[in-house]
């Protein structure tokens, strides 16, 4: 699964690489009570590498299911 996760008054979003088995449905209630009590939300990446963002901060969430066919370059 990717995570996109815009922050405000930047124009450049975090991307991350989450582990096959993170649960999207966990992550949005996480997500959720991060922006409304203006918490932290901790996210581990696929590699466990660890990233707070404020909820404060936080303009919008993308999560995608990873696409192992992705394709990339001008022959796709």
């Amino acid at each position: 699964m990717d995570l996109r996760i815009g922050i405000k008054q930047n124009p450049q979003a975090i991307e991350l690489a989450l582990p096959e088995e993170a649960d999207a449905t966990a992550l949005k209630k996480e997500v959720e009570q991060a922006v409304s009590a203006s918490e932290l939300l901790w996210v581990a990446d696929k590699d466990g590498n660890e990233t707070a963002i404020s909820g404060e901060q936080i303009a919008f969430i993308e999560i995608r299911s990873a696409d192992k066919d992705r394709k990339i370059g001008f022959g796709a």
